[in-house]
């Protein structure tokens, strides 16, 4: 089992951060680009709004139309343009190496820790310490996995597991 834990922490946790690493470094190109081409479709549908709103506009004062009318034509023709169609960033979404021997994959998780306990006295709280953590877990816990990040005296950060499977 020692050995087992010591390949685990040696060869493949820094293997799998690694590889973590680069899946987030693509994730954040991957963003970029896609912001990068939704300013540019976007620039297209409002050039495209502008056009038609001109056009109409136009055509308006050809009518002999007051200029309050041939605006509001031009801002109905402009309201018509087709949108621009939202980019989506496509990336991988796991880190998971897979052998003949088993998987192994890094598992995120929320943890925490309680940062200020100013309304307890020193002494009760280092007696009690664990209990009072065992007893505030559930709390903090449900918190969390309700998306809640920010808790007043508590330090929320993501820790980082390796979960492995043997085949056998």
């Amino acid at each position: 089992m020692q050995q087992t834990q010591r390949i685990i922490n040696g060869k493949i946790q820094p293997y799998l951060q690694k590889k973590e690493q680069e899946r987030r470094e693509a994730e954040r190109k991957a963003q970029e680009a896609a912001r990068e081409e939704q300013a540019r479709l976007d620039a297209i549908a409002k050039a495209e709004a502008d056009r038609l709103a001109e056009e109409a506009r136009q055509k308006a004062l050809a009518e002999k139309k007051t200029e309050e009318e041939a605006e509001a034509e031009a801002q109905a023709a402009a309201a018509m343009a087709e949108p621009a169609p939202v980019v989506v960033a496509e990336y991988g979404m796991e880190t998971k190496t897979v052998t003949d021997a088993g998987t192994a994959k890094l598992k995120e998780s929320w943890d925490w820790e309680i940062e200020d306990f100013k309304t307890i006295p020193t002494d009760i709280y280092e007696m009690r310490k664990d209990h009072v953590i065992k007893a505030l877990a559930p709390a903090i816990n449900a918190k969390i996995a309700a998306g809640i990040r920010n808790i007043e005296g508590v330090k929320i950060f993501k820790t980082t597991k390796i979960d492995t499977r043997v085949k056998r």
